[in-house]
């Protein structure tokens, strides 16, 4: 995704809810989109956009290398970080997470390690309950070991069930289990632990529900990337939505959005963050906006060079009186 991509989700999230907390999961794996990932949280937090606090973003990893995690404390020390665990050993973890296997786990402690060094926040683990799995008491021992004196915080997620949608059958390990292992990682290694409140899930919208019954509703209505009415992801909705507006098009030009009378358009994702930072909306229903914001940008402009033009017509005059009263001051 690009950056200009990233900040619509708020910008039209923000329509319907005050946005006040972030977090990057759930769309890719961000360390390997490092730089759009990087230029969204620095508007996020930048006080002429979002105006968010660091405090407030957290972006989830599940640790495909070191290097992006120890870049990331660099980077942006004031953002939250959050690792996708869900094991506590190598083995297990590669088992349900395939990209695990790029980084053994002592190499991602160690570089979360890094990251508390550097910035001096907690770490979120991110540790999803299956049953007989990933939940024995054995584990919870394991875990707690892995994890006792670090400055992290783990957080226990019960698993949304999927059906038949996906290959892999898990079931949710059951609520009584989940605080068993809970009370161990606290009483015993002291570590803050969480259990996460499910939302959702009696209408298939819950965490990993979703873009399954999703593909599932595509498949069954003869697509194979989504539904049948061909509306891929959300700009491509509003498009529909908007499809009878009757404001001029928007035309991108060198990171600038213009209002294009011919009817041209290209599209302003590709320079998402060049356009938000010039100002300039994303969205249809705003289109009305653009020619006022280019009006009164071209109002400021004009404005500059007459302060410029005054400035050195005043020079000039400026100059030439000083001329004369030397001469003045020499001849008479």
């Amino acid at each position: 995704m690009h950056s200009g991509e990233i900040l619509e989700q708020i910008i039209h999230a923000r329509r319907w809810a005050n946005i006040r907390n972030i977090v990057f999961m759930g769309m890719g794996e961000p360390m390997n989109n490092y730089k759009n990932v990087k230029l969204a949280v620095g508007a996020l937090m930048d006080a002429k956009y979002f105006c968010l606090s660091g405090k407030r973003i957290t972006v989830s990893t599940v640790g495909v290398s070191a290097k992006s995690i120890e870049r990331f404390a660099l980077d942006l020390p004031s953002v939250s970080l959050a690792i996708s665990l869900h094991a506590s050993n190598q083995a297990l973890r590669e088992r349900l997470t395939p990209a695990a296997k790029g980084l053994p786990l002592a190499k991602l402690i160690a570089a979360v390690d890094f990251y508390i060094s550097k910035t001096n926040r907690k770490v979120m683990m991110e540790y999803v309950m299956l049953k007989d799995v990933n939940d024995s008491l054995a584990t919870a021992h394991e875990l707690g070991k892995l994890l006792q004196g670090k400055k992290v915080a783990i957080n226990l997620i019960p698993y949304n069930n999927t059906l038949s949608s996906i290959k892999v059958r898990y079931e949710p390990t059951e609520s009584k289990a989940i605080e068993r292992f809970k009370e161990i990682l606290i009483k015993v290694y002291n570590i803050y632990t969480n259990v996460r409140t499910e939302k959702g899930s009696d209408i298939a919208s819950a965490c990993g529900q979703l873009v399954v019954k999703k593909m599932r509703l595509g498949r069954e209505k003869g697509s194979e990337n989504g539904p049948a009415n061909g509306v891929g992801d959300i700009e491509e909705l509003m498009d529909q939505k908007t499809s009878n507006h009757s404001a001029p098009k928007m035309k991108l030009r060198n990171g600038v959005m213009v209002v294009d009378g011919r009817g041209d358009q290209e599209d302003p994702r590709v320079k998402g963050f060049e356009v938000y930072r010039e100002g300039f909306p994303l969205w249809p229903k705003d289109v009305e906006k653009v020619g006022k914001i280019i009006k009164a940008t071209e109002e400021m402009k004009m404005k500059s060079m007459q302060r410029l033009e005054y400035m050195l017509i005043g020079s000039v005059i400026f100059s030439i009186l000083f001329v004369i009263f030397m001469w003045y001051v020499k001849f008479m």
